[in-house]
C-alpha cells in the first residue's frame, strides 16, 4: 500500500535536483565527459578542466529544459499522442 500523496514535500529546490541528478548528468554530462576522455582530453590539465566544466555547464541547461518539457508533456498530452505514459 502506497502512503498518501503529501504534496508539501515537493518544492522546486528538491525538482532540481531530481532533474540535475536524473537527466542532467545520467543523460546528457556523463556522454559528453566520456567522449571527451575517449578523445583524449584529461580533466586533471587546463585545458581538460575548462572544457569538461563548458560541457558540464551546457549539459545542465539542455538537460533542465529537456526534462521540464517531458515532464510537462507527461502531464498533459494524451499517452496516445505522446506514446508513452508518464510516471514520473
Amino acid at each position: 500500500t502506497r502512503a498518501p500523496l503529501d504534496l508539501t514535500r515537493f518544492t522546486l529546490d528538491r525538482y532540481q535536483g531530481c532533474v540535475r541528478y536524473k537527466t542532467c548528468y545520467y543523460s546528457f554530462y556523463l556522454s559528453c565527459a566520456l567522449a571527451l576522455t575517449y578523445c583524449g582530453y584529461d580533466p586533471e590539465t587546463d585545458e581538460g578542466k575548462a572544457l569538461f566544466k563548458k560541457a558540464e555547464d551546457v549539459c545542465m541547461i539542455l538537460g533542465e529544459y529537456f526534462q521540464i518539457q517531458d515532464d510537462v508533456l507527461d502531464a498533459f498530452a494524451p499517452p496516445e499522442v505522446l506514446g508513452k505514459i508518464g510516471t514520473d
